[in-house]
């Protein structure tokens, strides 16, 4: 989830009660952690690129 200022939300993560198994799949959230952050990485080289500045073409009458 993003939120307004485009940092992303970590779901918190379910509390496992005593006498019960973990189930939760932590190569999973690994695998999604990293997602995130590579696509947030690339989202920051994207930004600091320099862009070529584009003026408006005039139409022909």
């Amino acid at each position: 989830m993003s939120n307004k200022n485009d940092q992303e939300v970590i779901d918190e993560l379910p509390e496992v009660k005593e006498g019960e198994e973990d189930t939760t799949d932590w190569k999973a959230l690994a695998q999604k952690n990293q997602g995130i952050a590579k696509r947030l990485k690339t989202k920051l080289e994207k930004s600091k690129e320099i862009k070529p500045e584009v003026k408006p073409v005039k139409k022909l009458k």
